[in-house]
């Protein structure tokens, strides 16, 4: 294996990932607007994106969250 296989065996596939909160906050904003995916903004990523981790709390996603931020007594900011 020559130099340049080696670079391409480590090159990242695929798109890059979205930042957490921009889909956190494309999420709470089609909940609550009940706006379809593909309608959302695109400051808040690829509605692909948004879709596909709300789809996350099947795998009790969701639940884990808002039990760390119950934990952390974080308060709200205004």
């Amino acid at each position: 294996m020559d130099c340049h296989q080696a670079d391409a065996a480590n090159k990242p596939r695929g798109a890059s990932r979205v930042n957490d909160r921009r889909i956190l906050n494309g999420n709470f904003l089609g909940l609550a607007t009940g706006a379809p995916w593909h309608d959302l903004p695109e400051a808040f990523g690829p509605y692909s994106a948004c879709y596909n981790r709300f789809v996350k709390q099947r795998a009790g996603v969701w639940g884990r969250i808002t039990d760390a931020l119950a934990a952390a007594k974080m308060p709200l900011s205004r």
